[in-house]
Order: structure tokens, then C-alpha cells, then sequence
């Protein structure tokens, strides 16, 4: 009969392997690794030591919960043991707008079985001006006391505030928060330790932006900005805004307080009438520095949509005909809304449209105005300056009636014959073979019926 041969080396990995794998141990593992490997251990719950009898170096014990675990006469890496749980409840990425603001909720949760202090920092990168993050109890801006004891299997949350520069237009902001157990040491070379640390870390990274307050158009590019909701929009030439600006539009309910002002007073005139579900829109150029952009080199064209869906000539579900909307300027000293009487209609794409210097609220009302003579009428702006104006305007006029207008030089040769439509004329600065004008002063004649009217205008370059 053979006789068994047992190799005593083989017994010996078996009982570590045996050690490794008992259940009384779940949240360790260990495999043999070559010399020179660390041992990381969380929180303070293990603890590495010299093995009696064995005289190589590095060999070592872990001690896990008063338990030894006898290892291979290596050094071995230790799985984390993890003795902190932090969650971000709130999410990485956040806008936030000029002066207010982000904050970011955590918990933290103490998972091991010491009473270890828990320490919080968070650190900061930042472009577009100061940035400040904060650790606070609560959204009250009570500051936290650092650092933070928790008792084991205790939660508790605290919150990361990140406040934007101050007067910022644009800028982003990365934000590390750190949660790391008290009870930790680094072991250097040399010590009788193996090297590394054994204390447990929690990162977690934020990223909050500025709310931009609009599209950036470039003062030698121009551009063309629209609502979220795609019903107004601007377009602006090159060279028109003074410097690069972010232009934003934003709708503004007849209820905000700014409008319903404006809104009342129109319900009380009798030729305005407002349309049934619309909102004024915040029309907005800013600078670099985040101040208002007052005027334009040379008009802007903004335009306002509205329904007419089956494309019936009447606002949708009212009975307002498309031909008497107008662009309505909030005018913020007085209140009230102000019709800009050279804007017109777009009946193919429902829009009204308007030609305007600078930004301000602005709506689309309907305008009925009872004019029965044209001794109302004027002409505007005057002088009309062609470099910059694109025509000049006649009105209010009589909206039932044939209404022409004439221009003439000082000289009484006839330039051009205009013919209002929808209660307005308009005059591009050409004579009647399509030529422009020469500055100077001409007279014109606006005639209705019996009625005669006669002004004079000036032509500027």
C-alpha cells in the first residue's frame, strides 16, 4: 500500500485561506500580494501586528474585532472597511442665478462600531470672480460646527452652500466635500508597519454654473435671441448694440406686479383690448458688468407671435381680427402701455413685429382706435435720420378709408405717393423711381376725402 504523503506547507495555506473566508469576518477580504503592498483598513477597528515566530519581513496579522487573522508570510492588502456613508440627496450639476445662492443636502452615516469624530472640509475651484462655499446646518445659514460627532449607525445631514461672485454674469464652480474618520494614521517606511493609512475618506464633487442671464451677442456679429417658449424674438444686426451684451426675454404674466398696472389701464381704454391668455415679455441687454444696455446704435427688430392656428384672419377662440394688433410698450413712469404705431403685422407666420431702439416690456394688444378724422395724425420720428431709421411713420389714420399720403419737396415737385393700410403709412426715404432723398426739408400732405393735413419733416443722413 502507498503510503499518503501530506505536505505540511499545503496544511498551512489551507488554514489561512479557512481564516480568510469565515463568515465572522464579512467585511474583511484578503489575498497574498507581493511584498511592499500596504494594508488599508478602515476606521480604527483593525490593527496590523508583528506574527510570533515568523522572521520575515513584512509578514503580518490583522487583527479584525478581537479576531486574528494569520496570513502567508507576506504582506497582504486588506479590503476597506468602510465607517462612513455620505450621500449628496440634491444632485452634482445646479445653475443658480446672481445672488442667490445653491446648496447641496448630505447625510453622513456612521458605520462602524467606534465613536470616532467625523471631520468635513470642502475645497473650491472657481472661474468668473470669488467664489464661497460654506458648511452649514441648515438652509438658515447657521454655520456647522466642525467637526461633526456621530454615534454609530447614526445619520445626520448638514448642507454645502456655494454663493456666486457678487455681480458675476457668467462662471462655474467645482466644490470637493470631504468626510474623513478622526482616528487615522500614515505609516512610513521604516516603522515596523506596514506603509499606508487606515483612515476612512468620503469624497463627493459638485459643479454649480451661473444662470446666465441670456444669449451672449457679440457687438461686430449681431445675432438673434428668442424666448424659451419660441414666441418672441429679437434680431440684432452687427454694430448695433453698443458693446457685447447677453440679451434674454422673458415671459411676464398680466398678474406680475410690474405689468398689472399697464394691463388695467388698457382693460379701462376703449380702443385697446388686450388678447385672452398672452403675457408681456421682459425684453433685456446686459453688459459685462451686469447693467442694463439703454440704447442701440441703430433700431433692433423684435417680433411677438400669436394664435391663429386655422389661419382664419381672427385670433384664436376670439373674435379680434389680426389686422388691429399692435406692439405696446410698457411705459414704467406712467404705467400705462404705449403703442409703437409703426409696428405691423405678419398675418403668413402670426407675429406682430416692431422696430424698436431699446429694450423694455412689450405686448401684443389689439387697437381699434375710434379715429374719424386724420387731424390726429402725425409723423414720427422727425427728423428722420436714414442712417439709422429704417422709415417714417403716419398715424393714427381713419382705419375704414383710403388715406394718401403725399411728399413733396420745398420746391413743390412731388417725391412720393404713399397709401396707409390698417390705421399706418410708412415712408422709406425714397422718391417715386426707388431713389433715396437728399437731405433737407420736405412737406407733406395727408389727405382723406375733403380732408386735407399739411406738416413738414426733415431728412437727415
Amino acid at each position: 500500500m502507498q503510503r499518503l504523503f501530506i505536505n505540511p506547507k499545503l496544511i498551512l495555506m489551507g488554514v489561512c485561506l479557512w481564516y480568510i473566508s469565515m463568515p465572522s469576518t464579512p467585511l474583511v477580504y484578503a489575498e497574498p500580494t507581493p511584498c511592499g503592498t500596504a494594508i488599508t483598513n478602515g476606521g480604527d477597528n483593525g490593527t496590523a501586528a508583528y506574527v510570533d515566530g515568523v522572521d520575515q519581513p513584512g509578514d503580518v496579522v490583522l487583527r479584525y474585532n478581537g479576531r486574528a487573522i494569520t496570513c502567508l508570510p507576506t504582506i497582504i492588502t486588506v479590503g476597506q472597511v468602510y465607517e462612513i456613508s455620505m450621500t449628496n440627496t440634491t444632485g452634482n450639476i445646479q445653475e443658480v442665478s446672481v445672488g442667490s445662492p445653491a446648496y447641496y443636502c448630505y447625510q453622513v452615516t456612521n458605520m462602524g462600531n467606534g465613536a470616532d469624530d467625523i471631520y468635513l472640509s470642502c475645497s473650491l475651484t472657481g472661474k468668473g470672480g470669488t467664489w464661497t462655499a460654506l458648511l452649514v446646518k441648515n438652509q438658515q445659514n447657521a454655520a456647522l460646527i466642525l467637526p461633526l460627532h456621530i454615534n454609530p449607525n447614526q445619520t445626520q445631514s448638514f448642507y454645502l452652500k456655494v454663493i456666486p461672485p457678487t455681480g458675476a454674469v457668467s462662471g462655474s464652480c467645482t466644490v470637493n466635500v470631504t468626510a474623513s474618520d478622526a482616528y487615522y494614521h500614515i505609516h512610513a517606511a521604516g516603522d515596523g508597519w506596514p506603509q499606508g493609512q487606515d483612515a476612512d475618506i468620503r469624497q463627493d464633487m459638485v459643479t454649480v454654473s451661473i444662470l446666465t442671464p441670456g444669449k451672449l451677442i457679440e457687438e461686430e456679429h449681431g445675432g438673434q435671441v428668442q424666448s424659451q417658449d419660441k414666441t418672441a424674438e429679437a434680431i440684432i444686426p452687427a454694430n448695433v448694440l453698443p458693446v457685447d451684451s447677453y440679451v434674454s426675454i422673458t415671459p411676464v404674466t398680466a398678474t406680475a406686479s410690474i405689468v398689472s398696472a399697464g394691463m388695467v389701464a388698457a382693460i379701462a381704454d376703449h380702443s385697446i383690448e388686450p388678447i385672452p391668455g398672452t403675457v408681456t415679455y421682459e425684453f433685456v441687454a446686459l453688459n459685462n458688468d451686469n447693467q442694463p444696455v439703454r440704447q442701440f446704435n441703430k433700431r433692433v427688430t423684435i417680433s411677438i407671435s400669436y394664435p391663429d392656428n386655422n389661419q382664419d384672419g381672427f385670433v384664436d377662440n376670439t373674435a379680434i381680427l389680426e389686422n388691429t394688433l399692435r406692439m405696446f410698450r410698457l411705459n414704467e413712469q406712467t404705467q400705462r402701455f404705449e403703442i409703437i404705431l409703426d409696428s405691423w403685422v405678419e398675418s403668413e407666420v402670426n407675429r406682430v413685429v416692431a422696430n424698436v431702439d431699446h429694450f423694455s416690456y412689450y405686448s401684443v394688444l389689439a387697437y381699434t382706435p375710434k379715429v374719424m378724422s386724420i387731424s390726429e395724425a402725425v409723423n414720427y420720428p422727425n427728423p428722420f435720420d436714414m442712417t439709422t431709421d429704417d422709415y417714417m411713420s403716419f398715424g393714427p389714420l381713419p382705419l375704414d378709408e383710403n388715406v394718401v399720403i403725399e411728399i413733396y419737396t420745398l420746391d413743390g415737385e412731388l417725391v412720393q405717393t404713399l397709401v396707409s393700410q390698417n390705421g399706418l403709412c410708412r415712408w422709406d426715404g425714397q422718391n417715386s423711381s426707388r431713389d433715396k432723398v437728399s437731405i433737407g426739408m420736405y412737406i407733406y400732405m395727408v389727405k382723406m376725402k375733403a380732408q386735407r393735413k399739411v406738416g413738414k419733416m426733415t431728412v437727415i443722413r
